[in-house]
C-alpha cells in the first residue's frame, strides 16, 4: 500500500497507520476504520467554517482513495469537535484567578454533522497563550456569537414589561403616600381627643356641644 512504514504501533499487533495530508492527520486502523483530524482553523469567521472543513475533508478522502482506500460516505460520523473563542482583553480582569475553569451543560454535545457521543461543556483555556472560551458544543457555540442579538432582543421585550411596573410602583407608592398622611392626620385627633379627656371640664363642654348640634 505504500505507507507501512508509518505504523504506529501499540503493542500486542495493535496499532494505526499514520497519514497526513497537508495540515489534515489521518489514522488508518486494521479494522477498517479511519479516524480523519482536521487542523485547528485560526480567525476565521464562522460563516467559513463549513466550507474549510468539507474543503479537508475532500482532501482527506481523495488522499485515501488515491493510495486505495475507498472510504464509505454513508458511514461517516463526527466523534469530536472544539470551538476556541479568544477573550485576551478578559485577562487582566481575571488576573489570580484559576488558570482553568469548566461547567458540565447537561445535554448531548451537538456536532457539525451529527451528535457526539459525549456531554456538551465548555471550559477556559489559555493553551495558546490568550484566555479562550471553548467548548464541544456547536449550540454552545452559537449561542455565545449570538449572545449580543439575544440580550437586544431581550431588551427589547423586557423594556415595556418594566416600563409598565415601574407606572404600578409608582402608583402603589402614590397611595402609600396618602394612606400615610391620611394615618397621621388621624393619629393626630386621636391624640388630641386624649389630651381632652385629660382635662374634663372642657371635654365635657365640647361634649355638650356636639350632643346639642347632632344629638
Amino acid at each position: 500500500m505504500g505507507f507501512r512504514d508509518r505504523w504506529v504501533d501499540w503493542g500486542n499487533g495493535s496499532g494505526f497507520y499514520n497519514l497526513r495530508v497537508d495540515d489534515v492527520s489521518i489514522q488508518v486502523f486494521r479494522n477498517g476504520f479511519a479516524l480523519i483530524i482536521l487542523p485547528r482553523y485560526e480567525n476565521i469567521e464562522s460563516s467559513d467554517l463549513l466550507s474549510h472543513v468539507f474543503r479537508d475533508l475532500y482532501k482527506a478522502i481523495s488522499y485515501l482513495y488515491n493510495i486505495g482506500i475507498v472510504v464509505d460516505l454513508d458511514s461517516i460520523k463526527q466523534v469530536n469537535q472544539e470551538y476556541a473563542f479568544n477573550h485576551g482583553y478578559l485577562d487582566d480582569v481575571l488576573r489570580g484567578r484559576p488558570k482553568k475553569a469548566r461547567v458540565e451543560l447537561d445535554r448531548d454535545a451537538r456536532g457539525l454533522f451529527n451528535k457526539l457521543d459525549q456531554k456538551a461543556k465548555a471550559w477556559i483555556d489559555r493553551s495558546y497563550g490568550d484566555l479562550e472560551i471553548e467548548t464541544n458544543d456547536l449550540e454552545y457555540a452559537r449561542r455565545l456569537l449570538l449572545m449580543p442579538e439575544i440580550i437586544y432582543n431581550l431588551d427589547k421585550k423586557l423594556a415595556p414589561i418594566l416600563e409598565e411596573l415601574s407606572n404600578q410602583i409608582r402608583l402603589h407608592l402614590e397611595v402609600e403616600e396618602r394612606t400615610l398622611s391620611t394615618l397621621e392626620k388621624l393619629s393626630r385627633y386621636i391624640e388630641e381627643l386624649r389630651d381632652l379627656q385629660r382635662r374634663p371640664s372642657l371635654f365635657k363642654r365640647i361634649l355638650n356641644w356636639f350632643r346639642r348640634w347632632f344629638g
